[in-house]
């Protein structure tokens, strides 16, 4: 039983209040899409995405206009200098990086929250990242991802070096090694500070608490904050990355029904894909792309605009 002081307890009780899906939203979505679907053929996937997107927003006719991507930033002890780090941001508030093109082609909004780059997160071979009250102040940073609400937010991270936390964070809730979860692609030098990580910390193993206090920077944190938020809001969520992935798995292990608003925008490997799948979110695209910095997201968002356009017309 949670003891009453515990850090976490709000953290749990908010789990606990969750709104579900609008069923009557629901039917009106699919009604459209069987309307469409009669003249133009089966609508796949994408028409279960349209009623995905009605239900969270409980709207017969649900909207997309107003969609943005927030990644949070945080610097890694194994990742890039917080000074490369910085540049990278810059480049992203010049309009210089990739997300940029990407969020103008498809009319959305970027933010990026910084997350004391000055500060990078240590490795967890030697302890545990957060205490339990930092992954809170963490989580509450996060909630803030909210404050401009929206039709759609996508969630994503500039945190190099993070690789290795998040398949820890895997391996310790999903089981299977962080070579399963990895795929060839992943550079050896991560896998072995992965199963570093699990040996430092085997109390992890099945506990998404102390598998975020143990592997979980400060981004990982702060995006279980921004999934939450989002569905007190009804705002439907889009993950993209590493770091989306795990904290949507220690989400899972608290409650399984805590991310079924939520959509994975893509894969990096067949390996990830598994692994989103695992958490019961197939990825919208599979292009086996890595760019990072919500690029994925940005092209799974331009599909749900689609839908929006093509159901409720």
């Amino acid at each position: 039983m949670t003891k009453p002081d515990n850090p976490f307890q709000d953290l749990l009780s908010l789990l606990n209040d969750l709104p579900e899906t609008d069923s009557c939203a629901v039917k009106a979505a699919n009604k459209a899409i069987a309307s469409i679907s009669d003249r133009s053929g089966p609508s796949g996937r994408l028409g279960g995405i349209y009623a995905w997107l009605a239900g969270w927003q409980a709207a017969k006719q649900p909207k997309s206009a107003e969609a943005h991507i927030c990644l949070f930033a945080a610097s890694h002890e194994k990742g890039a200098s917080s000074e490369k780090l910085k540049v990278v941001l810059e480049q992203a508030s010049q309009g210089q990086s990739a997300v940029n093109a990407l969020c103008k082609s498809q009319g959305l909004g970027l933010r990026v929250l910084e997350m004391a780059l000055d500060l990078p997160v240590n490795s967890p071979v030697s302890g545990a990242i957060n205490t339990e009250r930092d992954a809170m102040a963490a989580i509450a940073f996060g909630m803030e991802s909210t404050a401009s609400g929206g039709d759609i937010i996508a969630l994503g991270d500039i945190a190099y070096g993070n690789e290795a936390n998040s398949l820890a964070i895997l391996s310790a809730l999903l089981g299977d090694s962080p070579q399963h979860w990895a795929g060839h692609k992943m550079p050896t030098e991560i896998l072995d500070h992965a199963d570093e990580c699990l040996k430092a910390h085997p109390d992890a193993a099945n506990d998404g608490l102390q598998a975020l206090c143990a592997f979980g920077g400060r981004e990982v944190a702060a995006m279980i904050g921004g999934i939450i938020a989002a569905r007190s809001q009804r705002i439907p969520i889009v993950l993209d990355g590493w770091s989306a992935l795990a904290a949507a798995t220690i989400l899972k292990s608290l409650k399984n029904d805590s991310i079924d608003h939520c959509l994975a925008a893509s894969s990096s490997s067949s390996a990830q894909a598994k692994a989103w799948e695992t958490i019961g979110l197939l990825p919208m695209l599979n292009l086996e792309m890595d760019m990072g910095q919500g690029c994925g997201a940005a092209l799974a968002i331009g599909v749900i605009k689609s839908s929006v356009d093509l159901f409720s017309d």
